[in-house]
């Protein structure tokens, strides 16, 4: 068993290499990898499913738009937390579930019902919360969540110079698509610049907004 883990971990750390490098393709292969080695319990060895995976793989099943098969594995891989961690990360895999839904207001609702520590997850949060009120085209909760953010960046020692300047590009191209208001000229001028500055958090999301614009 452990032979095979290293395999299929070997096989996963490649495909998140490629994914990194901006290959996307390798979304899909990371996917059927972790469809593949859930059932066999290759990621929990001790019956206990580390919350990082779980976060990951939700987050890689929403990213393929598979919300039916996401929603189950929440739901069914939930007792498989250890206890400490579980209900915060069920919620806030429930509440990214609903983000990728739709339903704005259960996002919100959510992330009201817990206090994340971890930096990775206040990040993670943070960004939802402010493309929850990015599509919901609300301008002051929007702006007003923006700030409190950068301050959060800026004052947290834990978060690293990359994930502060990638997270703060993604705060600055949020707002300056919510600003642009439908007008396709900055929209499209917006779109370049991301396709040419590569540090920015969530930037698959920002392509795609300018798309739907």
């Amino acid at each position: 068993m452990q032979q095979l883990r290293e395999i299929y971990q070997y096989a996963m750390n490649y495909c998140i290499k490629k994914i990194n490098k901006g290959n996307i393709n390798y979304f899909k292969t990371l996917f059927e990898l972790y469809k593949i080695i859930l059932p066999k319990e290759i990621l929990m060895p001790e019956k206990s499913l580390p919350q990082f995976d779980y976060k990951n793989i939700v987050t890689i099943a929403l990213r393929m738009k598979e919300l039916a098969w996401a929603k189950k594995f929440i739901e069914e891989y939930k007792p498989y937390l250890r206890k400490e961690e579980r209900e915060n990360a069920y919620i806030y895999n429930l509440a990214h579930w609903h983000f990728h839904s739709r339903e704005y207001s259960k996002t919100l609702s959510l992330f009201q019902r817990v206090q994340f520590t971890d930096v990775y997850y206040q990040l993670d949060t943070r960004s939802i919360v402010l493309k929850t009120y990015f599509e919901q085209d609300d301008t002051d909760a929007f702006f007003y969540h923006a700030s409190a953010f950068r301050t959060y960046i800026r004052r947290n020692k834990l978060v690293s110079d990359y994930q502060r300047t990638s997270y703060r590009n993604f705060i600055k191209y949020t707002g300056q698509l919510l600003r642009a208001n439908g007008n396709m000229k900055k929209i499209s001028a917006i779109k370049k610049e991301l396709e040419e500055k590569k540090q920015v958090a969530d930037i698959n999301w920002l392509l795609q907004k300018t798309e739907d614009i």
